[in-house]
């Protein structure tokens, strides 16, 4: 569901109206709401006092539940069902297609950037599982939410400074194929999909009002000062301008309470901004990615939202590299595909894909050059999360990862980037041509028909997959997934 192209928010009454005999719930396009009808709240058994006291979940005129549910605090209570989405034979068979997509797209590195979405041990056992196979054709670096690292790896009164320990040693654990290296994530504000996010003055056109995921000021101060003073590359979600400015708020306290050079601290997104937002990123030394698709598939569509200027504005590149900030380009998929070429394109261009395919410019006075988009993509992006000396350019010392394209970007025109055919990707200097894969392949520990159905027998079977040979918890895992299948 896309609130902003389809009209607006889904409710208990429209889902109703489809069947009140089985539950049903919708994750919206930006993966930051979720609506339900009524057997699903039901089934969910959310609590409505206690949902009430919730930021994001709707109420009707009486009270009660509306079916909506927005921001992530809010889209949590609908897990009970959504659980079923994360069943470890789907997990593995949506990983292996994203990968697949990505390296046929002449990616050979990728960004997790929120592990512990689900459940943070299930999901670094997965991880391990899936890129550390000799099959896997990308590597993967890890960046872990900073709540979910308290919750699961806090011990069990869920300490911070125990979390922080744990997250920190993880980094001991990295291999070639699967990098921790002491990341965190933060959300500042929602989404920008659903225009969730924060917005300073004035506002959003129609009066509605975006979600915070943290309290600004000290309470957000408190929890990131922790992490900072251990070292930890924090990266924070924050999309609208009011958010950028309560991030920057943040981020000088921490540099007042304890100084550090080349933290890596990194605005993720960035969605609508300004002159004088960039400037204080570049004064407290911070990095910036942005997601172009956001002004390439949205600006018309946020036209009547926020006005014809902050929509056009909105994914600013040039502003940022001529004030020297250093700048990343994702897609934050499945928010957007996993095609660099087209990305590079997008930030060259800025051609807006628009309703009626009009390619009109959004704020041409932020289009790049090819050769900016393009270290956006490469040297850029490997320094943002911390991995430049492995990462990001062809040289000594480093992975020996590239991809072969047809053409190069700096040498066509700039419309035609995006239809520059990847004739192979190479990583660890392992030659794979782009159609030298089946698109279909599975993992080699992990062939896709031995993995059980149902979300606990795939559970014990990641565990036990995971487990050393021969060790006791590798022979009860077992065991129990026999006994329970």
């Amino acid at each position: 569901w896309d609130v902003v192209a389809m009209g607006g928010h889904l409710s208990r009454k429209d889902l109703d109206a489809i069947t009140t005999d089985r539950a049903i719930c919708v994750w919206d396009s930006s993966m930051h709401n979720g609506y339900a009808n009524g057997p699903a709240i039901e089934k969910c058994a959310i609590d409505e006092g206690a949902a009430q006291k919730v930021e994001g979940v709707l109420t009707k005129a009486d009270g009660s539940l509306d079916g909506a549910f927005l921001g992530i605090e809010a889209l949590y209570l609908l897990m009970p069902i959504m659980k079923q989405a994360f069943h470890p034979n789907k997990l593995v068979a949506g990983m292996q297609y994203l990968t697949e997509l990505s390296r046929q797209n002449g990616i050979t590195a990728m960004a997790e950037m929120f592990l512990g979405v689900f459940a943070l041990p299930l999901e670094r056992r997965l991880f391990d599982l899936f890129f550390n196979d000799p099959v896997t054709p990308v590597r993967c670096s890890v960046t872990i939410a900073a709540d979910k690292a308290k919750k699961f790896m806090g011990g069990p009164f869920r300490s911070t400074s125990r979390a922080v320990a744990n997250v920190m040693a993880l980094q001991k654990t990295s291999t070639e194929k699967l990098i921790y290296n002491g990341g965190v994530k933060f959300f500042t504000d929602d989404a920008f999909m659903a225009l969730t996010m924060q917005m300073a003055y004035p506002g959003f056109t129609d009066g509605h009002k975006g979600i915070w995921n943290n309290t600004p000021g000290a309470p957000y101060f408190a929890k990131m000062l922790p992490w900072w003073k251990a070292g930890a590359r924090i990266h924070v979600h924050s999309n609208g301008d009011a958010a950028q400015d309560a991030t920057c708020e943040v981020l000088a306290a921490l540099q007042h309470a304890h100084a550090r050079f080349d933290h890596r601290f990194c605005f993720e997104h960035f969605g609508c901004s300004n002159e004088a937002l960039v400037r204080r990123v570049k004064a407290l030394g911070a990095n910036v990615s942005v997601n172009p698709y956001y002004a390439h598939l949205r600006a018309e569509l946020n036209e009547k939202h926020m006005g014809r200027d902050r929509a056009h504005s909105a994914s600013r590149l040039k502003l940022l590299i001529d004030n020297k900030v250093t700048v990343a380009s994702h897609t934050d998929t499945p928010v957007a595909p996993p095609k660099p070429l087209e990305e590079i394109w997008i930030a060259c261009s800025r051609r807006m894909a628009g309703r009626g395919g009009s390619g009109s410019v959004a704020a041409p006075a932020e289009c790049v050059t090819p050769m900016q988009a393009l270290r956006m993509k490469t040297i850029d992006a490997a320094h943002v999360i911390g991995l430049d000396d492995l990462l990001g350019s062809i040289e000594g010392g480093k992975f020996a990862d590239l991809t072969v394209l047809s053409d190069s970007p700096l040498d066509v025109d700039v419309d035609d980037i995006r239809s520059i055919e990847i004739v192979a990707t190479v990583i660890g200097g392992r030659v794979i041509r782009r159609n030298g894969m089946k698109p279909d392949w599975s993992l080699s520990c992990a062939p896709k028909a031995n993995i059980p159905r149902g979300f606990w027998p795939g559970v014990l079977w990641l565990y036990e997959a995971t487990s050393k040979p021969n060790s006791w918890t590798r022979w009860l895992f077992g065991i129990l997934r026999h006994w329970l299948t």
